[in-house]
C-alpha cells in the first residue's frame, strides 16, 4: 500500500475514526482501472517534473456560495501538499480560466467533488446515531497534459463517525478535505519517486 503522510494530530484522529476511505491512486490504461483483475500495470510518474492542479468541479447539486468556496479548497489543499515536497520542479494551482501553459512533462490533477455536506456539529456531539453527519466524496483524476488522457484515479468517500461525541463533532468537511488531499499528494509523490507495482488488487511501492 502506498506510504501515507498524515500531517498533524487532527488528521490522525480523522483517519482513525472517520468512516469511509481515500482509495490508493490506481493506474488507468485506456480507460480501464488497473485494480480490475488481469489489467494491472505499473504506475510511474518518473517522466513528469511539473504538476498543474485545477479547481475541482462542483457536482454536488448544491450551487450555494458556501459550497462552491468549500469545493475550491480541495484542489488548493492538494497543491499545497505537493508544493511541500521537492519531487516536482514546479507545482501550480490553476485558477478557473487561467489556462496555464502545459508541457510534455506536465501532470494535471483535477476531478469533481460529488458530495459536500457540513452537517451539524451540535447534533454530532449531543445526539450521535448519524444525526448531523458530515460527508465529503470526490473523484480525483491524474492526467497526462499532452494527451489529456486519465492515467490514474482515486476515490474519496468520507463521513463522520456515526456514534457521535467530541471526535465526531470535530470531523468537519474541511478536515476530510485536508486528510484526503494529503493522501492523494503522497501517492502522486510516491509514483514520481519509485516504480509502483500492483499486487493483490492493491498498488504497492517498489523500493
Amino acid at each position: 500500500m502506498f506510504m501515507r503522510r498524515v500531517l498533524g494530530l487532527g488528521l490522525v484522529a480523522t483517519a482513525l475514526v472517520a468512516c469511509g476511505s481515500t482509495s490508493d491512486l490506481s493506474a488507468v490504461n485506456n480507460g480501464i482501472n488497473n485494480n480490475v483483475a488481469g489489467t494491472q500495470q505499473p504506475l510511474s510518474f518518473a517522466q513528469y517534473d511539473r504538476v498543474v492542479v485545477r479547481e475541482f468541479a462542483n457536482k454536488t447539486g448544491d450551487e450555494s456560495e458556501a459550497t462552491n468556496l468549500g469545493v475550491n479548497k480541495f484542489g488548493m489543499y492538494i497543491a499545497s501538499n505537493l508544493k511541500s515536497n521537492t519531487s516536482f520542479k514546479e507545482v501550480i494551482m490553476e485558477a478557473k480560466g487561467q489556462n496555464v501553459p502545459l508541457t510534455t512533462s506536465t501532470l494535471i490533477v483535477d476531478g469533481a467533488v460529488t458530495r459536500y455536506t457540513e452537517g451539524n456539529k451540535a447534533l454530532r456531539l449531543l445526539v450521535g446515531m448519524g444525526a448531523g453527519s458530515s460527508y465529503f466524496d470526490a473523484d480525483v483524476n491524474v492526467r497526462d497534459a499532452t494527451s489529456g488522457a486519465t492515467i490514474a484515479q482515486s476515490k474519496v468517500d468520507l463521513n463522520s463517525w456515526g456514534l457521535g461525541g467530541s471526535i465526531a463533532m470535530s470531523q468537519t468537511v474541511d478536515s476530510f478535505m485536508m486528510s484526503a488531499a494529503s493522501e492523494v499528494a503522497s501517492d502522486v509523490v510516491t509514483a514520481k519517486q519509485k516504480s509502483i507495482q500492483p499486487a493483490d488488487g492493491m498498488m504497492q511501492a517498489v523500493k
